[in-house]
């Protein structure tokens, strides 16, 4: 967040750095900055284990409920933002600090900001291992992002 509260640009681009996307893609999400608020990515066969995709296939359901947004991978963090979104977007604490993503798209979607998705390639991570996602914190990152959800849903209900 302290780097979104810090941008002055008309756009801010948010891409992972792990190697897993290849930032000519970049060209795709500024060709379309005129059709939507945010231009998000999504990958198209994505590339992590299986054990990572079957949670988020569940925690992607859990969020179609509670949020009515039907984003193909409401997790990616490779988007486009115009400034007018992002800076509407500065005052609250993430709840979901491991799903930036999944919270930041719902606060924006709520907000009644155009969300279009972009499908981009997704590669194997080249270099280093996740730092997060690993088999045995899974349970225990789905429950809190599962309780991170529910505090979003009460605090956009109460606005």
């Amino acid at each position: 967040m302290s780097g979104i509260k810090k941008a002055s640009a008309d756009y801010l681009l948010i891409m992972d750095s792990d190697g897993q996307c290849d930032p000519k893609q970049i060209f795709k999400f500024w060709n379309l900055r005129n059709n939507g608020d945010i231009i998000a990515g999504y990958r198209i066969k994505r590339r992590d284990f299986l054990y990572r995709k079957f949670f988020s296939d569940f925690a992607k359901f859990v969020y179609r409920v509670f949020f009515k947004v039907s984003l193909k991978d409401p997790s990616f963090a490779f988007s486009l933002i115009k400034s007018r979104v992002y800076k509407s977007l500065i005052n609250f604490t993430p709840s979901m600090p491991d799903g930036f993503f999944w919270e930041y798209n719902a606060r924006a979607s709520h907000k009644g900001f155009k969300i279009l998705e972009v499908g981009i390639q997704h590669k194997k991570r080249r270099f280093g291992n996740t730092k997060i996602f690993h088999f045995w914190a899974l349970p225990s990152i789905a429950l809190i992002n599962l309780i991170g959800m529910i505090k979003i849903k009460f605090d956009l209900i109460n606005k």
